[in-house]
């Protein structure tokens, strides 16, 4: 178990070493009020359709991807990665209005 956990801490820290070259702080004004709260509103919108009992390929890792990417950005203070997030958040979204008229046409269908 230790040689495993090792294994796991080096393969970790690698990953953080090629994140860290890609986020430093920029673009300081995606944290003014604005920004804040529409960050804030997209985290809750896409944790309301991760709770969805949805079974279908997607549907989970579309809206966690953007609080992943949204956080990251917040602790790192990466305006940038936040711009990144917001994008995640829109394919997201066409996504699940993608799901939600396959599905309404699915059913006519019957």
């Amino acid at each position: 178990p230790a040689k495993t956990v090792l294994q796991i801490a080096e393969c970790s820290e690698r990953v953080f070493e090629k994140i860290a070259k890609i986020v430093k702080p920029r673009l300081p004004m995606m944290f003014s009020e604005p920004f804040r709260t529409i960050s804030f509103l997209l985290i809750v919108i896409n944790g309301v359709l991760m709770a969805l009992p949805l079974s279908v390929p997607m549907s989970n890792s579309l809206p966690a991807w953007m609080i992943m990417i949204n956080v990251l950005a917040n602790l790192e203070e990466d305006g940038a990665l936040v711009i990144v997030s917001y994008v995640q958040s829109a394919v997201s979204f066409a996504f699940f209005i993608a799901l939600y008229f396959g599905a309404e046409t699915g059913l006519e269908f019957l």
